[in-house]
């Protein structure tokens, strides 16, 4: 779906959007940025640039300052960000779907533009936080300056941007929590959950057992046990190298029980 078509000094925000995907255009609809007027919008997508990732690439990572970190539209696909340790370890932040925007955190935290920003990104730890695709995966990069002057002249856009991180924030804190006081099984039912996609009537999983570890922070192995209980217990069933899920509503209650 596109934008509705608004018009302000001139702007028609459909033609902003004529250069890239149909994709592009129906994740900003989806996205806190939607509440953004078309002069704000049509100078956003002035200089952003659209791209495709593959499973496994990064949009970012290891970013020893704020400052390099990007923003970006998910337009397509999945993403997700995580934590990694010096010896290897990940646990999930967060999964990002079409409508999501990555990067604002870091790009907000940069717009201080002295010392203490980046002594706060080491810190807070900003320098371990990545973002990969899991899936084929289309991007819009924005401009961070651009996003900020935004931020910093337009009420509406500080408004959406508080109201997004706020959200950010609270999403960020239960799935650490869910992390810290949840069981294997339970943390496993919840990431089979947000993974899972619809096709053919069915729910499917397409990520496997290492990616599912890893995003739980555990091992292989005990994911791998795990998700053996689950099929033989008729929850789950592996077909192609992929997790259907036949019983949805038990995995919700595992999850919920922790």
């Amino acid at each position: 779906m596109l934008p509705a078509a608004g018009h302000e000094d001139g702007i028609d925000v459909r033609k902003a959007f004529g250069r890239f995907s149909r994709e592009v255009a129906s994740a900003w609809s989806e996205s806190f940025m939607s509440e953004f007027s078309p002069s704000v919008t049509a100078a956003l997508l002035d200089d952003a640039q659209e791209s495709i990732l593959k499973p496994g690439e990064v949009l970012y990572g290891e970013a020893e300052q704020a400052t390099t970190t990007t923003l970006a539209l998910i337009a397509d696909g999945l993403m997700r960000t995580y934590i990694r340790s010096d010896n290897g370890r990940q646990v999930t932040t967060r999964y990002a779907w079409p409508g999501d925007v990555l990067g604002a955190p870091a790009v907000i935290l940069a717009s201080l533009g002295d010392q203490r920003a980046n002594d706060l990104w080491r810190i807070y730890g900003g320098h371990t936080l990545h973002a990969e695709a899991l899936r084929d995966t289309r991007v819009l990069k924005i401009a961070p300056a651009r996003f900020v002057e935004s931020a910093e002249t337009e009420a509406a856009v500080a408004s959406a941007l508080a109201t997004s991180l706020a959200y950010l924030q609270v999403e960020t804190e239960q799935i650490l929590a869910d992390g810290l006081f949840l069981s294997v099984r339970a943390r496993v039912a919840r990431h089979l959950m947000d993974l899972a996609v619809s096709r053919d009537g069915a729910l499917v999983v397409i990520e496997g057992h290492q990616d599912i570890a890893e995003a739980i922070g555990s091992v292989r192995e005990v994911v791998s046990r795990t998700l053996v209980r689950l099929r033989d217990d008729g929850i789950l069933d592996r077909r192609d190298g992929e997790t259907v899920l036949l019983d949805p509503a038990a995995l919700h209650a595992l999850a919920a029980a922790g």
